[in-house]
């Protein structure tokens, strides 16, 4: 089963409860998307996906700073799970698949 698809998170960060929406398109093994919430809109491209288990970096902005982000994931069936880890901490986050 292919990891594209629309998700519903829901991320316990430094900063509170976060329940951000995530799309995932993927092509050939890679991945690129975006993540719409609380932090606004922010996109990623040249992200890989081995199996179910989609990786990419993404820039997000917090506070007037832009941080770079590591986010690793698998996806069974319609679920999702995983980390997004940076110099000032992560978030682990669950979710699931929209529509």
């Amino acid at each position: 089963m292919s990891v594209a698809g629309v998700y519903k998170l829901t991320m316990n960060t430094p900063m509170g409860l976060q329940t951000p929406t995530l799309t995932i398109v993927e092509e050939d093994g890679a991945v690129r998307g975006n993540m719409v919430g609380q932090l606004g809109t922010n996109e990623f491209i040249g992200g890989t996906s081995d199996g179910n288990a989609p990786t990419w970096n993404m820039t997000i902005e917090v506070m007037g700073q832009r941080i770079e982000m590591s986010c690793n994931c698998t996806v069974e069936g319609d679920s999702i799970s995983g980390a997004m880890s940076s110099p000032m901490g992560g978030a682990n986050f669950t979710g699931q698949r929209e529509g």
